[in-house]
């Protein structure tokens, strides 16, 4: 994977990031919506009270189900944090090698005439 990094440049894995948080804010938009629809869903199992007995032990189940995913969402989210700050942790030090180089100058023509010699 990295490889293509390599290849494609800086700006590539940084689009590459960026897709993957507009991916992230899709998934919560999501997750967000279904917690509406499960709201409602639950206002309306109260409605009807205990007659009902299979539907609220289902939706327990999918309660379950749903806290899951939002556990793995939270990760994603600590994990895509934790990749965007290593991101500009680097672009930091990538900014300081340009600098460097361009700093370097006439001294970094030099060395790759000495090179391509």
């Amino acid at each position: 994977m990295w490889e293509s990094y390599v290849k494609g440049g800086f700006d590539r894995l940084w689009r590459d990031i960026e897709r993957w948080g507009v991916e992230y804010d899709r998934l919560r938009e999501g997750i967000e919506r279904w917690g509406v629809e499960y709201d409602r869903l639950r206002g309306y199992i109260e409605r009807w009270g205990v007659g009902y007995d299979r539907l609220p032990v289902d939706i327990e189940r999918w309660c379950v189900g749903y806290d899951r995913l939002r556990e793995g969402i939270e990760r994603l989210g600590v994990e895509y944090d934790r990749s965007r700050v290593d991101i500009e942790r680097w672009s930091v030090g990538y900014d300081r090698l340009r600098v460097d180089i361009e700093r370097c100058g006439v001294g970094f023509d030099r060395l790759r005439v000495d090179i391509e010699r």
